[in-house]
């Protein structure tokens, strides 16, 4: 059974390909690139004893499925990179693209690896999600929307998240001893364990999945300023429950990954969006998780100062961007939020229209067949 303290510290401690390539990094100064390996390639057979000794204290002290959170053949990779050095030139030009078939197994959703330390970042992209958290220190992401365009650097500090959607390019360099973990997430169960909660008509929906699924929006999603014990915590939920292979493994990671989600969509106050919508446009993430998070008890006035804007400012660029006003979004929510509400609980619609910010249930009831053209209790009863 491997346990949490026992992943703790082997993402705290130096693998053997850390420790050569730190070692390296020390001597020389810096590392360029993968492709960059005549000089690297006398470094690493002169330490290669050095490498193995390390590698097989690690093998005796910890499982292999653990080691597998970095494994790394040396000697395969000696000889893989020392024959792109042959193609530098070619390769250079080219991005690396990165397919499912490559990280996935055939019963997994969901594929979790320590970053590298002291290894040269390359650009590439991929066709599923990637997410990483800083677990500890400060990483620098270097972003773009393809080979030529600007890139953007990201500076996360610890407990940030970074969503990087299909099709953007990125690379990281980590020469501390700063800690990195990947997430990498097929796109079907992305969908599934972080919008899977937040209604689907609802405008919060609608935004993400424009951002993360739009080929066109070339952006990219940074959660802050939540509660990072917590999300530490629900992260190495999700990492034993992927290292203990079970029946239901599979099963139990999404789950997992969905407490995660609702922790990170309910913990963090910033949200961060780098997109075409410019200055105005990256506040709409916030205000419409603020909005998500106190629907019940919130006015035009109370999200106007929490944003430092007028009203009348706040309506102006809310509706540019969203389509609609403040006001209706909140009455949206409410009412989606009843919705689920009513499927799944046995409340009354009394205690529904209370829950969701109205005291007159009769104007709720208006609300909602406006709405829905069916009463509460018809919509209730047309899913039983």
């Amino acid at each position: 059974m491997i346990s949490r303290e026992m992943i703790i510290s082997y993402l705290t401690e130096y693998s053997a390909i850390e420790e050569i390539f730190r070692t390296y990094y020390e001597q020389d100064g810096k590392v360029n690139s993968f492709y960059d390996m005549e000089k690297k390639y006398a470094f690493f057979m002169k330490e290669g004893s050095r490498f193995l000794q390390r590698k097989k204290e690690l093998d005796e002290k910890y499982p292999k499925k653990i080691l597998d959170l970095d494994n790394v053949d040396l000697d395969a990779w000696e000889k893989e990179n020392v024959q792109k050095n042959m193609d530098h030139e070619i390769k250079e030009k080219n991005r690396v693209h990165f397919l499912h078939k490559e990280f996935f197994e055939t019963d997994k959703n969901i594929f979790i690896n320590k970053h590298i330390r002291f290894s040269p970042g390359e650009f590439h992209d991929h066709e599923f999600i990637e997410m990483c958290y800083i677990y500890k220190g400060k990483v620098d992401q270097f972003l773009r929307s393809k080979e030529g365009k600007a890139e953007k650097k990201e500076t996360l500090n610890q407990g940030n998240l970074l969503i990087i959607p299909p099709g953007m390019q990125h690379k990281v360099n980590i020469y501390d001893d700063s800690m990195m973990i990947n997430i990498v997430v097929n796109k079907y169960t992305f969908e599934k364990t972080f919008l899977g909660d937040i209604p689907q008509q609802s405008l919060l929906h609608q935004f993400f999945s424009e951002v993360l699924f739009s080929q066109e929006s070339n952006a990219y999603l940074v959660f802050s300023g939540g509660n990072d014990e917590v999300l530490r915590d629900k992260l190495l939920d999700l990492m034993v429950a992927y290292l203990n292979e079970t029946t239901y493994g599979a099963r139990i990671c999404d789950h997992y990954l969905s407490i995660f989600f609702l922790e990170l969509l309910g913990q963090c106050k910033n949200v961060k969006l780098s997109s075409r919508l410019g200055k105005e446009g990256e506040q709409m993430t916030q205000i419409l998780l603020y909005i998500n998070h106190n629907y019940a008890s919130i006015s035009l006035e109370e999200v106007a100062e929490e944003f430092h804007y007028s009203k009348t400012y706040l309506n102006r660029i809310f509706k540019k961007h969203m389509g609609t006003t403040i006001l209706k979004q909140i009455q949206d929510t409410r009412l989606q939020e009843s919705c689920l509400l009513l499927k799944n609980m046995r409340m009354s619609v009394e205690d529904i229209a209370l829950h969701v910010g109205y005291e007159d249930t009769s104007y709720f009831i208006e609300l909602f067949k406006k709405k829905y053209k069916k009463t509460p209790l018809q919509y209730r009863n047309d899913i039983d």
